[in-house]
């Protein structure tokens, strides 16, 4: 992605410019703990990360690194990857499963333990996809939020508040990322092609068609067409191909293939693409297949509410989608 057309400076924003105004307004003397909430590639992180920068008058993303460490958890060893920078730490405990509890207690803990330096009233703790997480586990983030308020903020970014527990969104102040609508669109759209990134009429009108609400979506298209005017539009949503060759792997009726699932999925999750989502546009595409009879619909779709139940639970999500495809090989071989 070009980063021309993501804002580093809450003032740039052209797409989601209200949230940004009301986020200028938090000063040291009445910043909250947050969330922001709304579907994934809605502009959500952008919008922490042009907070952050402007908070501490600084652009974290040229500050920040990619940090791992081994935490040992009993008779095992697990290797935590996260993002800091003087003034934040970004983690997605989700991905660690059974083990999330332990790496707030041993990890988080230790982190945040240490007070702010030159100055920095707060240290921000950035957690991604916290509405999957357990409540058991935002339970005992809660009470790490509680303990902690004199130094450190929290930020939680997710999907949907219905799948918080109250005890915490009531501790939270609120950020509703929508999606965009087709006239907010059009005037980003004309914006970047008037600045950056010169665009036919045809290739701004292909966008608004195509790009379904995703600003990853949007931002890669706008800048394949500048630099290839010949490209289909299928050949530049990411997103989308890959969800099409889990698919694609998910038919063929030999079980060598989940390796290639599970690879697509990691590939995924770089971009921030959520497991639950990769199941819900996976299950789309197959009942949507003209090539299935309505019974194995019918049996995906009980598969799919059988995994959801799974991953509320304890179990990691990416087993559940590997469970999953298992699942539906099975019926097509079957069949």
């Amino acid at each position: 992605m070009n980063t021309k057309l993501i804002p580093t400076k809450l003032d740039d924003f052209v797409l989601n410019k209200s949230i940004a105004n009301m986020l200028k307004s938090i000063t040291d003397d009445n910043v909250i703990n947050m969330v922001f909430c709304g579907k994934p590639n809605t502009g959500r992180k952008t919008l922490v990360y042009a907070f952050l920068n402007s908070f501490n008058n600084c652009e974290i993303q040229k500050i920040r690194t990619l940090n791992s460490t081994e935490l040992k958890i009993g008779n095992n060893k697990v290797n935590i990857e996260y993002i800091t920078s003087p003034y934040h730490i970004e983690i997605n405990l989700y991905e660690y499963g059974l083990y999330d509890k332990n790496i707030i207690s041993d990890f988080l803990v230790n982190h945040i333990s240490y007070k702010p330096i030159n100055n920095i009233p707060f240290k921000f703790i950035v957690i991604n996809h916290f509405d999957y997480m357990s409540r058991s586990t935002q339970i005992c983030l809660k009470l790490l939020l509680d303990k902690c308020s004199d130094n450190v903020r929290f930020i939680f970014i997710a999907e949907s508040l219905a799948r918080i527990d109250n005890s915490i969104i009531s501790r939270l102040s609120t950020m509703r990322v929508p999606s965009q609508n087709d006239e907010e669109v059009v005037k980003y759209i004309n914006t970047v092609s008037a600045s950056h990134f010169k665009l036919s009429q045809t290739h701004k009108k292909l966008i608004l068609n195509n790009y379904e609400k995703d600003l990853f979506v949007l931002n890669n298209a706008i800048v394949c067409f500048h630099y290839n005017k010949k490209l289909d539009f299928s050949q530049i949503n990411v997103i989308n191909k890959y969800i099409d060759d889990i698919v694609k792997l998910i038919k063929e009726k030999n079980l060598k293939s989940i390796a290639g699932i599970r690879q697509i999925v990691y590939n995924l999750l770089l971009i921030n693409v959520t497991v639950p989502y990769i199941l819900k546009k996976v299950n789309d595409k197959l009942i949507n297949s003209q090539k299935l009879n309505d019974k194995i619909k019918f049996n995906i779709v009980s598969a799919v509410s059988e995994i959801e139940s799974r991953m509320c639970s304890i179990e990691h999500d990416l087993i559940c989608l590997e469970f999953f495809a298992l699942k539906v090989k099975k019926l097509l071989i079957s069949n």
